[in-house]
């Protein structure tokens, strides 16, 4: 089941892809525009379900119930930086790109949002 939906724009290209992530941890990405063809596939993104997915430019980051944090690009679904078990062994509810420029990531660990680390760089 899908729970997750955002879309991409890359600003050098002006390519749109929609991004979808699924409670069985997979991810996947269409082009919304035309064909609606399936770019790009992920069956096993992660090993529980995707609880938080955000894109931005070029980069789709997405956390899941198993502890991680994942950073892919967004034209072909490559894997660019992978934060393992975040040391807490809580899933993470929320990820979003800093807002300052810098290419990182803030994360909320539990559901709660008790806890809030900064993962910087990723690229």
């Amino acid at each position: 089941m899908i729970v997750h939906l955002v879309t991409a724009v890359d600003l050098t290209t002006g390519v749109n892809t929609l991004i979808a992530a699924d409670t069985n941890g997979a991810i996947r990405a269409w082009d919304p525009c035309g064909s609606w063809s399936l770019r790009w596939e992920v069956p096993t993104a992660h090993g529980k379900a995707v609880r938080s997915l955000n894109a931005r430019d070029k980069h789709v980051i997405s956390g899941s119930a198993d502890g991680t944090v994942k950073v892919w690009e967004v034209a072909t679904g490559h894997l660019v930086k992978q934060v393992g078990d975040t040391g807490s062994g809580r899933a993470i509810y929320n990820v979003a790109f800093n807002e300052d420029g810098q290419a990182g990531i803030n994360v909320v660990l539990g559901e709660g949002g008790d806890t809030v680390f900064e993962i910087i760089p990723f690229e």
